[in-house]
């Protein structure tokens, strides 16, 4: 049967004024074009509410990276248009075509560089990117603020009954009184005594005192804490005001005005903003307020004129204000970590600050140039004095060292060691918070993690040591242990990862070590690091340690932890039971064991392997949900990381991996191919030793021919 010619259209037809499109033909087309339409796949366009979706995806993996600080490879996603602007490499986004955009093929499982770098979107998170990108990628930009921004409501709880570090010291004006902040409470000292003995204690907060300060008349005492700062008679300890309205969060510092009649407080939320706050004590009101830092202020210092305030930030900078005018009039730039502590020389013309990068930094006020370096000391520096006459330094470190430096020097091009004389003031034995000392320099007191206070003479040699502790309750139900349970659930989410903060300098200030080989050195991090900056005691909630992988504050490694998790709620158990490193005689790890440990498998086949941990006592424990998982050869097989394993297309063998807590077990892989070539093919091949019997064994069951 002959073919029907199909009409013909050239282009000239359609420029032809006297060419008319026949009516009829109009008609038919339109109706078969209308019917085309109904049978092609129809997908609704995105709603506002998965628009929000969408952006909240970007916002959870993609914006702790690819922010306006960061720009990771160039690329900042905080808006429409610097999306569309792409990175160092181009664009990452073409609107309306999801297969030419890198941001959405990056997501596949076996890219390369895969995003997020450290872990896997779900298929419906993935599609509905593709949908977003599709549709022209509208923004939402409501869904990306930070839902944090303002205060929150935080209930407090009593603190865990072993949870007693001496945050805050601060000596009377005539040095013969110390004030103590050990846990909640303030403990007042009469150091006229030959045996250290408490004058009085007072329960002055729900949770750690974090800063003290005397009033230069010393008559009176201010405590600070969350969202809460006491005035208490000098001598009693008597409670003579409460001052809460107008405060933010944590009361880190405070310090008097030289002539008493106000108290500057350092005040903020947890990388997200350090402000300073000037309060009359009379009445307790806040007389000004202004944003100083982008992360918490941890110390302040006073020039001895009280015209200069000095701040030292959780965003690396210190900072130093007039306080007649309230204005910065110098931003010092050097620390590559959080800044901990500042002091003033006695003439407010130099300026020392130590911090997280475990360096401290010699300034000059004027010129706002660094002088000197003194060089790395092993662990952060946490707290400084500086005494007039000498001139001395006294500095405290969390790894439990405190040194004094004499004899400073401007930078001559020599090493940094060579720029002050140091010396060594041994006896602590734990993290050390906070250092004071008499005018003179007579006399140093430090407060260490385990509730006590160290005492040194001019001269360095320990002279007394304060218990400072309260009578302990008795521990009524065993918290989870650190090692045991906490330090699984961060090696899985990828916390001690060496691309995060197992980095050799760490991340922000917080370092792991590798794959937990150091478990002691990780709970001494987490607990105590920037003064128990990432634990919350009284409202383990609010924790750092769980704030950020639970992105309710930035975080650039995304969403590690989810809330509605039982790992969250292991850690909040952990911080509610005071942080204990391991229980009372709880077994070591021995072995690690992954069932299946063989299998052959079909292709396109599925198995679910199961993790168990043996420990010393003859126990054991399933720790698949704990375990990472990984393949050596992911044409063979790939895994996910709950220990799912799918194999591909292809015949061969490999290994799955599995680590927990420093120990690897395997899981074999067999997959032959779908049919067996017969066995004279391989008896005819030649056998020159046992090995080849053997590997020629071997390939006839995998159906391969070498």
């Amino acid at each position: 049967m002959q073919a029907k010619a199909r009409p013909h259209f050239s282009s000239s037809s359609f420029v032809n004024p006297d060419w008319k499109f026949p009516h009829s033909l109009l008609r038919r087309s339109t109706v078969l074009f209308a019917l085309l339409l109904l049978m092609l796949p129809v997908r609704a366009a995105l709603t506002p509410a998965e628009t929000a979706d969408a952006m909240r995806v970007v916002k959870t993996n993609c914006l702790g990276c690819h922010n306006d600080q960061k720009k990771k490879g160039g690329l900042v996603m905080t808006s429409r248009e610097t999306l569309l602007k792409g990175g160092d490499d181009g664009p990452v986004l073409t609107v309306g075509k999801p297969e030419k955009s890198p941001l959405l093929s990056s997501l596949a499982a076996d890219a390369d560089p895969h995003m997020p770098p450290k872990k896997q979107l779900a298929a419906a998170q993935i599609e509905l990117l593709r949908r977003w990108i599709t549709e022209g990628a509208p923004w939402d930009a409501a869904a990306l603020k930070d839902q944090r921004s303002a205060p929150r409501t935080v209930s407090l709880a009593a603190l865990p009954s072993a949870f007693h570090p001496v945050l805050a010291l601060a000596l009377s004006p005539d040095a013969k009184r110390l004030a103590v902040g050990c846990g909640n409470e303030v403990v007042l000292y009469d150091l006229t005594r030959q045996e250290p003995a408490a004058m009085a204690r007072a329960s002055a907060h729900l949770d750690p005192v974090q800063s003290i300060a005397w009033s230069p008349d010393g008559k009176r005492i201010a405590s600070g804490a969350f969202r809460r700062i006491v005035m208490w008679n000098g001598e009693s300890l008597s409670q003579e005001r409460e001052i809460t309205g107008g405060l933010g969060d944590r009361i880190a510092a405070l310090r008097f005005l030289p002539e008493g009649k106000q108290l500057i407080a350092a005040d903020g939320r947890v990388t997200e903003e350090g402000t300073v706050r000037i309060i009359e004590t009379a009445t307790g009101a806040v007389a000004a307020s202004w944003l100083a830092h982008s992360d918490t202020i941890f110390d302040l210092a006073l020039s001895r004129d009280g015209k200069l305030l000095a701040t030292a930030g959780g965003d690396r900078l210190v900072k130093i204000w007039d306080l007649a005018t309230r204005k910065e009039i110098a931003k010092l730039e050097g620390h590559t970590a959080q800044v901990l502590a500042v002091a003033f020389d006695e003439k407010g013309t130099q300026l020392i600050s130590g911090g997280a990068d475990q360096d401290l930094k010699l300034w000059d006020v004027k010129t706002k140039e660094r002088i000197n370096s003194l060089g790395k000391h092993g662990a952060a520096v946490t707290s400084l004095v500086w005494i007039p006459g000498g001139p001395t330094i006294f500095a405290a470190s969390d790894g439990g060292d405190a040194q004094s430096y004499t004899e400073l020097q401007a930078h001559n091009g020599t090493q940094a060691s060579q720029s002050a004389k140091e010396r060594p003031m041994p006896g602590a034995e734990s993290a050390l918070h906070c250092i004071t000392a008499s005018a003179d320099g007579t006399r140093i007191f430090a407060g260490t993690q385990d509730g006590r206070v160290i005492e040194w003479d001019k001269a360095g040699k320990q002279t007394r040591v304060f218990d400072v502790r309260a009578k302990m309750d008795a521990v009524k139900n065993e918290p989870p242990s650190f090692v045991r349970d906490v330090l699984p659930i961060l090696s899985k989410a990828g916390c001690n990862a060496g691309a995060c903060h197992a980095k050799p300098d760490g991340q922000n200030g917080f370092r792991l070590t590798v794959f937990s080989f150091d478990p002691q050195t990780d709970h001494r991090e987490i607990t105590q690091e920037a003064r128990g900056r990432r634990v919350f005691p009284a409202s383990p909630e609010e924790s750092l340690l769980l704030l950020k992988p639970t992105l309710a504050v930035p975080h650039e490694g995304g969403e590690r932890i989810e809330k509605s998790s039982a790992a969250y709620r292991t850690i909040v158990q952990w911080i509610r039971g005071g942080m204990p490193y391991r229980a009372d005689n709880e077994p070591s790890l021995d072995r690690l064991t992954v069932s299946p440990p063989e299998r052959s498998y079909k292709k396109s086949e599925t198995q679910q392997l199961s993790v168990k941990a043996r420990y010393s006592d003859g126990s054991e424990r399933d720790v698949t949900g704990l375990a990472s998982f990984s393949s050596n050869d992911k044409e063979i097989a790939r895994v996910t990381e709950d220990g799912l394993v799918r194999t591909g297309n292809l015949s061969g063998e490999g290994v799955i991996i599995a680590r927990y807590m420093g120990l690897v077990g395997d899981s074999r892989i067999s997959v032959p191919a779908d049919k067996l070539l017969p066995a004279e093919k391989y008896t005819a091949l030649p056998v020159n030793n046992v090995i080849d019997e053997k590997a020629y064994a071997h390939f006839h069951r995998l159906g391969l021919f070498p």
